[in-house]
């Protein structure tokens, strides 16, 4: 694989319905061409055991990302180009639930 790519609603389906299937890491890893260790971080990130057994679901981890990488870099929410209303910046914002002023 050229680069990093980060997965994509698609992939994490994959791994959900994979996942559930009681599928190992490994053998999701190499039916989405990704390396092992991409896909243990997602399920450690995003997935749990319940009592019905093995969990992780796509949407979920999907709205995750999305909501990390809008701050990522900027400390502020994308399309946020003003001040923050709250003192802090960065992970402080974020915390005390920051909102562009």
């Amino acid at each position: 694989m050229d680069g990093y790519s980060h997965l994509s609603i698609a992939e994490r389906e994959d791994i959900m319905v994979r996942w559930k299937g009681h599928e190992g890491v490994s053998q999701i890893a190499r039916e989405l061409h990704r390396d092992k260790s991409t896909i243990s971080r997602e399920i450690r990130r995003n997935g749990w055991q319940g009592p019905a057994g093995r969990r992780y679901r796509a949407s979920a981890a999907q709205r995750k990302a999305d909501r990390t990488a809008s701050f990522r870099g900027t400390g502020r929410p994308q399309g946020c180009s003003g001040t923050m209303e709250s003192a802090g910046t960065g992970r402080e914002a974020r915390s005390a639930g920051a909102r562009c002023a």
